[in-house]
């Protein structure tokens, strides 16, 4: 039995006026604007007039959690009339246009260029404050890693148990230094 994937869904508003509902945000959509729809949570569009038009990428959630190091909110919305914001559009739009053989061969480079203007237009440039409780259990973290990291049976799943934390929490305390385990661990070597 397969697990369903989970998407991030940019949705650019190209004609017209709509509503986009989700996690309790309101946000109004005009031609241009690009917003973030979080697959796993229910959405509600609603057309403000007679006629509307719209444009969607799905982007695998881990990819993109991975990338930007963050878990982007669904239900935002930013003004596509910015820089950014045409960049993005256009270099999703662009590849549609074009035949399937010339876009394939650029899909890497591409993608991670869509991860990176969303990330300029939904991720806060303003790390949020770290507790005083999480920098101590990242350093104690980061001196386990140290001591350990070259014995072979010590992974993610050890750093946890021995931490007395979730794997879950071990991957924030570093997202939220923009970096990851694998990252320090390279730096060491």
């Amino acid at each position: 039995m397969f697990a369903s994937m989970a998407w991030i869904i940019t949705v650019f508003q190209v004609v017209g006026h709509s509503i986009l509902a989700q996690n309790d945000q309101r946000v109004q959509l005009a031609a241009t604007d690009v917003a973030l729809v979080d697959s796993a949570r229910p959405v509600t569009y609603v057309n403000e007039s007679s006629y509307g038009q719209w444009f969607s990428l799905q982007l695998p959630r881990r990819a993109l959690v991975s990338h930007l190091g963050v878990e982007p909110e669904g239900g935002l919305c930013r003004r596509g009339e910015t820089r950014v914001g045409r960049l993005l559009f256009d270099l999703i739009r662009e590849p549609a246009k074009a035949e399937a053989s010339a876009f394939s061969l650029a899909v890497s480079y591409t993608q991670l260029a869509v991860h990176d203007l969303i990330g300029a237009l939904f991720v806060p440039s303003d790390p949020p404050p770290v507790s005083r409780h999480m920098d101590k259990m990242f350093v104690r973290i980061c001196g386990m890693i140290k001591d350990r990291f070259a014995d072979p049976d010590f992974d993610p799943r050890e750093v946890s148990i021995e931490a007395g934390i979730s794997l879950r929490y071990v991957q924030k305390l570093f997202t939220q230094r923009g970096s990851t385990r694998s990252d320090f661990i390279c730096s060491l070597v």
